[in-house]
């Protein structure tokens, strides 16, 4: 679902604009693999093989929404001014299973290959952009600050946390003709 919403006023070039855009994702999957290796030793052939079950649910939500508001100075030169916000929420639980016993059931659950956990990333974003615009090409430079949070929960197979705080200034140019 995307929604956008848009304002044009009486003076040329002067508008706003918001999009809001939200998602949802619900993932489950199951695989099995069954891996057989040959190799010799001291002229004695010998296999080994590894099976194993993964089960993997994954929870994904976003939302994201933006809001500019541009002026004209003329009929070729606008100033805009935007905000925009991202949110990401990820959860994750990955099992990992193997047989007790050789052709038994998968039942041993592999710690080294199986985790739980969840992460999020919110981001902040505001700038200002200048824009000329004749008939035949356009051009636009601007400069936006970015505040970001990227956080993370880990409750298997042990307990770990992140939280991460990250400032970007992210200048942009384009051109087209």
């Amino acid at each position: 679902l995307n929604v956008t919403w848009m304002r044009s006023f009486e003076k040329k070039g002067r508008t706003i604009s918001v999009n809001v855009n939200p998602g949802i994702n619900h993932q489950g999957s199951v695989n099995d693999i069954s891996n057989t290796v040959g190799y010799t030793v001291s002229s004695v052939f010998k296999d080994t093989t590894k099976k194993q079950s993964t089960s993997t649910l994954k929870d994904v939500k976003t939302f994201s929404a933006n809001l500019t508001f541009t002026e004209g100075l003329d009929t070729n030169n606008l100033v805009s001014v935007l905000y925009n916000l991202n949110v990401n929420q990820n959860n994750s639980d990955r099992q990992n299973k193997v047989p007790s016993v050789l052709g038994g059931a998968y039942n041993r659950l592999d710690t080294l290959l199986s985790n739980t956990f969840s992460n999020g990333y919110l981001s902040h974003q505001i700038g200002t952009q200048y824009m000329y615009q004749n008939y035949k090409w356009n051009m636009s430079f601007g400069v936006n600050g970015q505040l970001a949070n990227l956080t993370g929960n880990q409750v298997f197979p042990f307990n770990s946390t992140i939280n991460r705080t990250f400032y970007s200034v992210l200048p942009n140019f384009n051109i087209r003709y």
